[in-house]
């Protein structure tokens, strides 16, 4: 954490990283740094690169269980409108990031899309329209193998 934002930025370029966590000298994780919080919190307001980067991090840090299904990581990201979303392992230690896009680019993310039109649906007769695509997803789901609790856990936030 004794990186400066000039620093972190530069380290961010060099390494393709859109974020990067920041941790105590003990390995804690206290915050993450993204691109997004760069253009607005150092660009956009015009702030002193050479501060501490410690001082524009997102704390705390948003995460998942590496064993949660792919839809209620996206799930989680849309609620809390973040673009990163941490990755732990089973030791409770994070793993790895994954970006908001990456999840875009998953085919599995078709439930997502279903809650999404459901919650701006205009009318009933397109909310009736939604909700008759479900089963098709499911089935999609279990014949790829998803566990039959988060097929539930599916369904039940369609539903709700």
């Amino acid at each position: 954490m004794t990186y400066s934002i000039e620093q972190s930025a530069s380290l961010m370029t060099r390494h393709n990283y859109s974020a990067i966590l920041l941790t105590t000298p003990d390995g804690a994780v206290t915050g993450i740094v993204t691109d997004h919080d760069l253009c607005e919190r150092v660009v956009a307001k015009k702030s002193d690169p050479s501060c501490p980067v410690f001082e524009i991090m997102s704390s705390p840090v948003i995460s998942i269980p590496d064993w949660v299904p792919i839809y209620e990581a996206f799930l989680l990201m849309r609620e809390k409108n973040i673009r990163h979303l941490a990755v732990k392992g089973p030791s409770g230690k994070i793993i790895g990031l994954i970006r908001n896009n990456e999840l875009f680019r998953l085919d599995r993310y078709s439930a997502v899309v279903l809650t999404h039109e459901i919650q701006q649906a205009d009318d009933l007769q397109t909310v009736i329209q939604c909700h008759d695509r479900l089963p098709t997803i499911v089935g999609s789901l279990v014949s790829s193998g998803a566990l039959p609790r988060n097929i539930s856990r599916m369904v039940t936030a369609v539903s709700d």
